[in-house]
């Protein structure tokens, strides 16, 4: 019976567990081998509450089972402690699973490696430009598990894109922050790389995003295969008939596999007509790799089928990050009046404290056994330490623009809007009216007509305040307090233009030309009582 490549070691108790990941992330041809999300997710259900040891020896694997792995494992660390340990390699997708730890080991001896996801597509040239947009999409999406480390936002991005491997050893390793700790050597740390490559080759993975195994792989393999070189095995030592058996029940395996695959892949489509004679087609031509077998779906999937869009594109979805700040940027929206209630919405009816302590959680900071008003004291004190601030005051910029909006404006039927470029004095060139139209006679040309000007001087200044939400609002849940000051706030700023507009009008300052802007000298002002006409 084959050992699975990953296991859980737990006590009957409620003691600590260990799980151990020996192997290659996301689905195989065979199943032993293969370490999903999926079986990962659910051996680690019964265990809530338990603090978990996680063991990982992985040249890496599929991009999408390693981030669900990190983010059960960041999950579990909600009710218990999580410590992961290297003990041989965490290359590729590994060393991400790796960073889900509160507290992350390496052996003395292992290797730690990070590069950027890659892949393989087949198509025109568009199908190329998408597969790198998508490449490009995961990279972001990774990007902030390592941010768990010591190193810049900008620093990660650049391993993840400049298509080069990056190797550390332990004490390299602990530098960058990918590790808290080193462990003493550990004997048998390479133990699963030998066994795994001088049991038998490795096939292509199904999955689009895995790990490259180095070369030097090959020449352990052979290595180890032959550990006696230059000795030849006595000639009746060599039983021929096993031998052959041996190798024709493993190829039969081998197809049995492979068959069992493709008749999963055509499932779904089997009622429709063609698919069945397409199926015994693949099934027959024992050469036909799995990726052929896909295309060969899709093109019978698009027999007559028209371009949906002159220029059709497929987007990666968003990532957890961007769900979460789209939610609750829509929840708190909803609940300050500016936009429908959507029943949908998984934020939707969370408190304040609730979100401050999701949106500490998902950048990696446990919130476990904190208080609600440790919860807002650690939110409110760093804004980098989460993303709850940046959410709250898109919500309040949102209310107050709404405000702003929704007050009765005079100003703009006084004066028109211009931009300047600095906060220097500049010359504003102001054009008066237009001469009257001169009567053209019979034959005469037109006379030309001239415009008055008047020059004045501007400097633009800056003018605000600012609202607080404080750790009592957040602790009582006070949205609605904070989401008055905002409208208050928003409803001030327009206040401020119409009382600044109306100001230069009602202080009748000096213009340019040193005369006031209502006077005798300018022909709009009388000391009078005269009735507004064209002459007064």
């Amino acid at each position: 019976m084959s050992t699975p490549w990953y296991r859980i070691k737990a006590a009957a108790d409620n003691g600590p567990a260990e799980l151990e990941i020996f192997g290659d992330i996301g689905e195989s041809w065979w199943a032993e081998e293969s370490i999903t999300a999926k079986s990962i997710s659910k051996e680690l259900k019964p265990l809530a509450g338990r603090p978990l040891t996680v063991r990982i020896n992985s040249y890496g694997g599929s991009v999408a089972d390693g981030l669900a792995i990190y983010n059960a494992l960041r999950r579990h660390a909600q009710s218990a402690m999580v410590t992961t340990s290297v003990e041989g390699v965490a290359m590729s997708i590994a060393s991400l699973i790796a960073m889900a730890g509160d507290i992350r080991e390496m052996a003395a001896n292992a290797l730690y490696m990070v590069h950027a996801p890659w892949g393989f597509a087949s198509g025109n040239a568009r199908d190329m430009r998408n597969m790198a947009d998508v490449l490009d999409k995961y990279a972001e999406s990774m990007t902030s598990a390592y941010e768990r480390s010591a190193l810049t936002p900008d620093e990660i991005r650049a391993l993840l894109t400049d298509g080069e491997d990056h190797f550390y050893t332990a004490t390299e390793a602990e530098a960058a922050g990918f590790v808290t700790a080193i462990r003493e050597d550990l004997p048998i740390a390479a133990s699963y790389f030998v066994n795994r490559f001088t049991q038998r080759s490795q096939p292509a993975a199904r999955s689009h995003f895995s790990a490259p195994a180095p070369s030097t792989h090959q020449e352990s393999s052979m290595t180890t295969q032959h550990p006696h070189a230059g000795a030849e095995p006595a000639a009746d030592s060599v039983n021929v008939a096993s031998i052959e058996a041996a190798a024709k029940q493993k190829a039969f395996e081998a197809i049995k596999a492979r068959n069992t695959e493709i008749r999963n892949m055509f499932r779904p489509f089997l009622a429709r007509e063609g698919f069945a004679t397409l199926q015994d087609e693949c099934l027959d031509d024992v050469d036909m790799k799995l990726e052929i077998v896909s295309n060969k779906i899709l093109a019978k999937l698009a027999e007559g089928a028209e371009p949906c869009a002159s220029n059709p594109r497929i987007e990666a979805g968003e990532s957890s990050e961007e769900k979460f700040k789209t939610g609750v940027s829509a929840a708190l929206q909803q609940r300050m009046g500016l936009a429908k209630d959507d029943g949908a919405n998984e934020f939707r009816g969370k408190s304040l404290s609730d979100i401050a302590a999701l949106s500490l959680q998902i950048r990696g900071t446990s919130t476990k056994g904190m208080t609600k008003s440790e919860i807002a004291s650690k939110v409110l004190a760093v804004h980098s330490t989460s993303d709850f601030p940046l959410l709250l005051a898109d919500a309040a910029n949102k209310q107050l623009q709404a405000a702003y909006g929704a007050f009765p404006a005079i100003w703009n039927r006084l004066a028109s809007v211009g931009s300047v470029s600095d906060f220097k004095t500049i010359n504003l060139l102001k054009l008066g009216s237009f001469s009257s139209l001169a009567t053209k006679l019979e034959g005469a040309e037109y006379t030309q007509g001239t415009m008055s000007e008047e020059r004045e001087q501007l400097t633009a200044s800056t003018k605000g305040r600012f609202i607080q939400c404080t750790r009592e609002m957040l602790i009582n849940d006070d949205l609605s307090a904070f989401a008055r000051m905002a409208a208050m706030l928003g409803r001030a700023a327009a206040r401020t233009v119409n009382a600044d507009v109306l100001g230069v009008i009602t202080a009748n300052g000096n213009t340019a030309d040193g005369y006031a802007l209502f006077s005798t000298d300018h022909a709009n002002y009388t000391g009078s009582g005269t009735a507004i006409s064209v002459a007064s």
